[in-house]
C-alpha cells in the first residue's frame, strides 16, 4: 500500500526530495525508508547520489531527489 502510495506522487511531479515525500505522506520517516529503499532496489525509482547495487535504508538521505525510472510506466 505505502508503496502506490509513492508512485502516485509523482503523477503530480516528476521528482521530489526525500523530505518532501515525508512531509506529505507523513508516513513514518523508518517506514517511508524502507519503502524507498524497496523501490530503489528494483529500479522503480531512481536517484543520482544513490548507487542501487550496494546502498541500504540508512543510505537515503532527505535532501536526495528520487524520480521515476525512464523505463517505467505509469
Amino acid at each position: 500500500m505505502y508503496q502506490m502510495i509513492i508512485l502516485l506522487m509523482f503523477n503530480k511531479a516528476p521528482n521530489r526530495t526525500v523530505e518532501g515525500m515525508l512531509g506529505e505522506t507523513r508516513i513514518k520517516p523508518e517506514l517511508l525508508f524502507e519503502v524507498l529503499n524497496d523501490l530503489l532496489k528494483h529500479k522503480l525509482l531512481v536517484c543520482a547520489e544513490i548507487n542501487t547495487d550496494e546502498f541500504g535504508k540508512n543510505d537515503i538521505e532527505m535532501h536526495y531527489i528520487i524520480e521515476v525510472a525512464d523505463n517505467y510506466k505509469r
